[in-house]
């Protein structure tokens, strides 16, 4: 695991760090990098939470255990779909009624979104359970539901796990190239794939630059 991690910084502190990191091409490249991350790791974690919270409600209180585990299953379906496979999948269907690269940047949010739903399942599912089984019934005779119920005992004990779903599907959305290699053009352009253009044009000093500039966002 560490030598790769080495190669990468060793590789990147090279005398063309500072022109590389001085280049608008570049800065350009971490900003919507950083963005399209935020939006797919929020729009995760609102569709992880929303999918949990009905799977959870169909087992505990409608006992309905057979539905709810298929509905978690919907959510890990995405494993057996590569991302390309999805991109190609959003491309052929919206091209003919579109502008497919003027909605670039949304569909990159969504694939990378719905790439990283399993992770936050899995993230999610047993500490959003373990509140339930404790708290409910206090809940119900303390008569607390809706958002009072979400801001007094279900934000506090969840902050945590929700925060860690949040930074899994943003290392995820940083380091995709399916998505963007489909849905890129000069006006969009992330770390990985412009790490991809210099690499194709042999640029290794600049590459190793942009390489290092990535590792040190996703730590």
């Amino acid at each position: 695991f560490l030598p790769p991690l080495l190669a990468i910084i060793t590789a990147g502190l090279n005398p063309r760090l500072l022109p590389a990191l001085a280049s608008a091409r570049l800065w350009s490249a971490l900003t919507q990098s950083v963005t399209i991350a935020l939006g797919a790791g929020l729009l995760s974690v609102l569709l992880t939470t929303a999918l949990l919270l009905t799977s959870r409600h169909l087992r505990l209180r409608r006992k309905q255990r057979i539905a709810a585990g298929l509905m978690e299953a919907t959510g890990s379906a995405i494993l057996v779909l590569p991302a390309v496979v999805l991109s190609t999948g959003l491309f052929i269907l919206l091209r003919s009624v579109a502008d497919v690269f003027a909605l670039g940047p949304l569909l990159v949010v969504l694939v990378n979104a719905l790439m990283a739903m399993p992770y936050g399942l899995r993230t999610l599912q047993q500490p959003m359970e373990r509140v339930v089984h404790r708290y409910d019934r206090l809940c119900l005779s303390l008569n607390i539901s809706g958002m009072d119920r979400l801001r007094q005992v279900e934000w506090p004990l969840l902050r945590q796990p929700l925060a860690l779903a949040l930074a899994l599907a943003m290392m995820l959305s940083l380091g995709d190239l399916s998505a963007i290699a489909l849905f890129g053009s000069q006006q969009l352009q992330t770390l990985p794939w412009l790490l991809y253009q210099q690499l194709g044009s042999y640029q290794m000093t600049d590459a190793a630059a942009t390489a290092l500039v990535l590792l040190v966002l996703n730590l």
